[in-house]
């Protein structure tokens, strides 16, 4: 049993997001928190890949005193490459001719102040494109506060990874995997194949 209070910090913006099972698993620990970067979903033009699941929609939070912390304000540029300047819009002002490229400040702030509530933290993908510098904020300042926690703090996913390795925070934090879809599928209870072939094999 993890230590509660748990946040479990995921990106929808690369990949398919949170397992269903993931969250399920989630819902049943409480007080517990998520902190999604989807955007809401009033926000206009934005591709329904960063946008709300239907089985999201319909996960009781409000019977299990759970709390959903999504993005207020987005970094928006006209390409995802290093030649263009980003700008922070509201999310419900995202122009139909940008794409989001990162998080901004005001949900960078909440999502600190979720975190430095937080006793067990999972992390799961990178909360902009942290290969460009200027889009790498928000990624770049959630890993440090992780490092500040007393809490036991987990990453997971390659890219995630690269991040905590780049910034030298790996030794700071408590484990890292570059498995991320896989840690929440272990997180839901889901069984892995790679572990139920050892186990089959004895090896385990």
């Amino acid at each position: 049993m993890p230590t509660l209070p748990l946040l479990l910090l995921s990106s929808l913006l690369q990949g398919d997001g949170i397992p269903a099972s993931a969250l399920g698993a989630v819902l049943k620990l409480s007080p517990a928190r998520v902190a999604l970067t989807p955007v809401r979903e009033q926000a206009t033009h934005v591709s329904p890949s960063v946008g709300f699941p239907d089985w999201l929609r319909a996960a009781p939070f409000a019977e299990t005193g759970f709390i959903l912390e999504i993005v207020v304000d987005v970094v928006v540029a006209e390409e995802l490459n290093a030649r263009f300047k980003g700008k922070v819009v509201a999310v419900e002002n995202i122009p139909p001719d940008m794409k989001i490229a990162d998080i901004g400040p005001q949900t960078v702030e909440n999502f600190v102040s979720e975190l430095r509530h937080s006793r067990t933290v999972f992390w799961n993908g990178p909360v902009g494109v942290e290969e460009i510098p200027q889009f790498a904020r928000g990624t770049e300042a959630l890993a440090r506060v992780l490092t500040e926690l007393k809490a036991t703090t987990i990453i997971g996913g390659g890219s995630t990874a690269e991040v905590i390795n780049a910034l030298g925070l790996a030794d700071r934090v408590s484990f890292v995997s570059t498995g991320g879809g896989a840690s929440l599928k272990f997180l839901g209870g889901e069984e892995l194949p790679g572990v139920v072939a050892l186990r089959d094999k004895g090896t385990l």
